[in-house]
């Protein structure tokens, strides 16, 4: 699931002056997500206007800033990706189909 980021400038601004602790440069935020810093520089320069749920929530955490401050969801699932369901949901589903193909 892809996550939109909002504003680059935003993102720029936000991490000179994070939530927490000391301004990040590209490689100290790659450093402190864990993600690449081509990744932090595409986002920053607008190269890439979007990431993966996890990386935006990581970008979030580190920059101490709710994720939806810099990321907006995508507004249906991606059709592309498969719907992970829990177990119960599932076991449901095959109750449901089971009963009606019965």
């Amino acid at each position: 699931m892809r996550y939109d980021l909002r504003d680059p400038e935003m993102l720029r601004r936000i991490m000179a002056t994070p939530g927490r602790g000391v301004p990040f440069t590209v490689r100290t935020l790659a450093s402190a997500t864990g993600l690449g810093a081509g990744l932090i520089g595409h986002l920053l320069s607008g190269r890439s206007l979007s990431c993966d749920m996890e990386a935006a929530h990581q970008i979030a955490e580190a920059l101490g800033v709710a994720v939806l401050v810099l990321f907006v969801p995508p507004t249906s699932p991606d059709p592309r990706e498969p719907v992970q369901m829990g177990s119960m949901m599932e076991e449901e589903c095959r109750h449901d189909r089971a009963h009606h193909l019965a």
